[in-house]
């Protein structure tokens, strides 16, 4: 799977830590990828793979096809949880603690 990774940061001209610093994935974890000694978690995955714009399934050699349109989101949630992907856990938390804090205003 890292050698479809490789080839997407090459194709875009992106490098291991600028994926890093936009997914919350820590380089550390690209490494052990990259060196076989662990694999990516699915979320992790889904995170490089929106990163990209892309499908899970492309790591796996299944589809080479690129997203053309993300799926319609159904509920703020969704659309939440779409927009922060590439953010960091803590900032996710950040940003889930202010709306919370928006809805308890209503």
């Amino acid at each position: 799977m890292y050698e479809m990774f490789q080839k997407l940061l090459d194709e875009r001209g992106a490098t291991a830590y600028q994926v890093s610093k936009a997914t919350g994935i820590s380089t550390g974890s690209l490494t052990d990828w990259k060196k076989g000694r662990s694999s990516p978690k699915i979320e992790n995955l889904q995170k490089i793979a929106d990163y990209f714009g892309v499908t899970i399934d492309y790591f796996y050699g299944k589809v080479e096809q690129k997203k053309e349109n993300p799926p319609a989101v159904n509920t703020v949630e969704e659309l939440i949880a779409r927009e922060c992907a590439g953010l960091s856990a803590t900032d996710q938390k950040t940003v889930l603690d202010y709306i919370r804090f928006l809805k308890s205003k209503q």
